[in-house]
């Protein structure tokens, strides 16, 4: 029998349940931009004009742009950047990506690229995955977030203890923010970053300095978007907003109804 020939280019892992995190009822070609970026970056470090780490890609607006253009009808369309910057300021604040200008572009960090390109970090399906998961080597940002139990219930237990951090929080005896803290948690378990113990003690302390009408805002304002972080809204119940800037107001396009596609303002022939 003939062995198949290899499939050029590598390739690149995407969870099962990516559409029901941050990119559920988002713009297709936000979805594509994010595989893309994925596709892009360098799976090891090496030179690209300049040293570029692993997760890491050079590109520019432009080329991002050109890389989720499609066809309508004898149309090639595309988000104009505007829309590109700001989805990725989204990412930005939603910890996702970091990005850093150059003279010859952008270069856009995936900033848990180990950790999505980890094939046992993923749980197995049945499709040939050996029963037990290897070791992974523990990397600087999962230091800083604590040690992890070795068994969910271990580290669902612990956080439900009353030595955990959160019955020391004066918040917690607050139903209203306690129910808010719930939805939090069950949110970042559901997009697949499940808060760890010091992660937990840190956003509470950061959530305490905000008071209860803010920390709630801001809750609910980070699950409404799917952020990975606690980003307050720019209403913020005390008429500011410290941990944003104003954003430019830029459409974006619509997952559906392309029968008006050429006369959005926001979208570029090219």
């Amino acid at each position: 029998m003939t062995t198949p020939p290899e499939i050029r280019g590598g390739y690149v892992l995407l969870s099962r349940r990516i559409f029901e995190g941050s990119y559920a009822g988002r713009p297709p070609w936000e979805f594509m931009l994010w595989v893309w970026m994925l596709a892009e970056a360098n799976h090891q470090q090496r030179r690209d004009g300049q040293k570029l780490g692993r997760g890491q890609l050079l590109t520019t607006l432009a080329r991002m742009q050109d890389a989720v253009a499609y066809m309508v009808g004898s149309r090639r369309v595309a988000p104009g950047r505007p829309a590109i910057a700001k989805y990725l300021r989204r990412q930005r604040e939603g910890n996702a990506v970091a990005t850093a200008k150059t003279t010859r572009g952008l270069i856009i960090t995936i900033v848990q690229y180990d950790y999505y390109q980890t094939a046992a970090n993923y749980e197995s399906n049945g499709e040939d995955h050996p029963k037990a998961r290897r070791r992974v080597p523990e990397r600087a940002h999962d230091r800083q977030e604590g040690q992890e139990s070795k068994k969910d219930k271990n580290t669902d237990s612990a956080a439900e203890s009353p030595d955990s951090t959160e019955f020391a929080n004066p918040l917690l005896n607050d139903a209203e923010f306690a129910e808010a803290w719930r939805q939090w948690k069950q949110h970042r378990t559901e997009i697949r970053h499940a808060l760890k113990p010091t992660s937990q003690q840190a956003a509470l302390k950061k959530l305490v300095k905000m008071g209860k009408a803010r920390a709630i805002a801001a809750i609910e304002n980070s699950i409404s978007n799917g952020y990975q972080g606690l980003i307050e809204p720019k209403d913020a119940p005390n008429g500011t907003n410290t941990n944003r800037k104003p954003a430019q107001t830029v459409d974006i396009l619509p997952p559906s109804n392309f029968d008006h596609l050429a006369d959005d303002p926001d979208f570029i022939p090219l």
